[in-house]
């Protein structure tokens, strides 16, 4: 019985002791083979003995599709919490904040709000079902946009450092620490916990 391995693309993919060789794309094992090393095919098809540096940068290969869409995820759920999830709702948030950016520019000039204005119509249902003025409605929901804003912002960097540190990790376990950390920071920037 010899011990045969199968690479594809020049890496290590499958170990097997045989009765006899089993075909192409199989390697007859080398005298002093270990089953602790991985192996590959060097560019003239000479087996050599993978380094860890190789071994943990090949790991990482695979890893960090699954962690940038982790991460994507992650900013999803967070910008989820502060935008409205639904089409409608989100359609329904801007219109509110446009015209509340708009009434309170308006009220800069120090004259009363025309009641026939548009923007003050839109309002003024809700400002009155809430038994408040639809200038300190305005007002709400003009600061409600900016620190929903200010937070989409910290979301936006969030992603854009998460997805940095993916591309510059040497390993999952430090990855992962970082992400960790990351993530808790940006709960606690966000007001999260």
């Amino acid at each position: 019985m010899g011990i045969y391995i199968r690479f594809e693309n020049g890496k290590q993919s499958e170990v097997s002791t045989l009765a006899e060789h089993p075909g192409e794309g199989w390697v007859e094992a080398p005298k002093n083979f270990s089953w602790d090393v991985q192996y590959r095919l060097d560019e003239k098809g000479n087996l050599k003995v993978m380094k860890a540096a190789e071994i943990a940068a090949e790991a990482m290969q695979k890893i960090r599709p699954r962690k940038k869409e982790e991460v994507k995820s992650q900013a999803t759920q967070f910008r989820n919490q502060f935008k409205g999830i639904g089409q409608t709702k989100s359609e329904e948030y801007r219109f509110k904040a446009d015209a509340a950016r708009r009434i309170v520019e308006l009220s800069k000039g120090k004259k009363p709000l025309p009641a026939n204005n548009p923007d003050v119509e839109f309002l003024s249902f809700e400002a009155e079902a809430r038994e408040m003025e639809v200038l300190e409605l305005a007002k709400q929901i003009f600061q409600k946009n900016n620190e929903s804003q200010l937070k989409l912002g910290i979301i936006s960097a969030f992603e854009v450092k998460s997805l940095k540190l993916v591309d510059q990790a040497t390993s999952e376990e430090k990855l992962q620490k970082e992400l960790d950390a990351l993530i808790l920071e940006t709960e606690k920037k966000l007001g999260i916990h």
